[in-house]
Parts: structure tokens; C-alpha cells; sequence
């Protein structure tokens, strides 16, 4: 008696085991998340961004270079003209509110 219910109980967990097992198997879909891999469509939205940022990047620095040079030359012009116009050391000294 106690061996017929040993036997039973094995061969019901058995049973139960492998239909659990193949109906997990078949009625679901397996979720695979592999982070790793890229696929196609993600490189080309990265390759366009990485496209675009070095383009605008190349034009503001264009636009800072040649803003640079304009600034550069006012600059060295504004010195050439206030080197023209010579100060007398002893009048730079003479100023009204250091003669107190």
C-alpha cells in the first residue's frame, strides 16, 4: 500500500513536471534582452548624430575663428593708433587726483 502511493505520487510530479515544462515552453514567448548587440537601424541614428554635431561643430568653429581674426586686427590697429599719440611720462604722473 505505501509503496503503490510512493509510486503514484512520483509518476503525478512527473507528470505534472513535464506538462509545466511544456507549456511553459510552448504557450510563451521568450523575452531576450541582449544589450550588447546593435542592430542596423541604431548605428545609422547614431552615425547621423555623430554627423551632424561634427558639421555644426566645424562651422562655429569657422565662425570663431574668423570673428578671432576680425577682433585680432581691431585690436592691432587700436594700438598701432594709440601708439601714434605719445604720452609724456611725467604728465601720465600728473593726474588731478593724485596732486591732493
Amino acid at each position: 500500500m505505501i509503496l503503490r502511493t510512493i509510486i503514484m505520487s512520483f509518476i503525478i510530479i512527473f507528470l505534472f513536471h513535464h506538462l509545466y515544462m511544456f507549456f511553459k515552453k510552448n504557450l510563451t514567448v521568450p523575452t531576450v534582452r541582449d544589450f550588447v548587440e546593435t542592430n542596423e537601424h541604431s548605428l545609422d541614428i547614431h552615425n547621423i548624430i555623430n554627423d551632424s554635431t561634427k558639421e555644426n561643430k566645424t562651422v562655429d568653429l569657422e565662425k570663431e575663428t574668423s570673428s578671432m581674426k576680425s577682433e585680432l586686427k581691431m585690436y592691432i590697429k587700436n594700438l598701432t593708433n594709440d601708439n601714434t599719440t605719445n604720452i609724456n611720462p611725467e604728465q601720465a604722473f600728473n593726474l588731478p587726483y593724485l596732486n591732493k
